[in-house]
């Protein structure tokens, strides 16, 4: 088995920050929509806009790490 070079390594991480902003924003759309359509929204509003922080962190977090990559290359 091959040992992962820090380039490929610094590229899973940005991959990983990518999914969990992805799988954040999942959340929140789908509170949005369940609040359209049910007229139930299970976060409130203060939780709404700390799921989008976070999914908004995490992307500038996945960005910047694949960019420094990309740079060290």
């Amino acid at each position: 088995m091959q040992a992962l070079t820090f380039h490929e390594n610094q590229n899973g991480e940005a991959t990983l920050f990518l999914a969990l902003s992805v799988g954040l924003f999942a959340v929140f759309a789908a509170n949005v929509a369940l609040g359209a359509f049910n007229a139930t929204q299970y976060l409130s509003d203060v939780g709404e806009m700390l799921v989008l922080f976070a999914a908004s962190i995490a992307f500038v977090v996945a960005t910047l790490r694949r960019e420094a990559n990309e740079k060290s290359k």
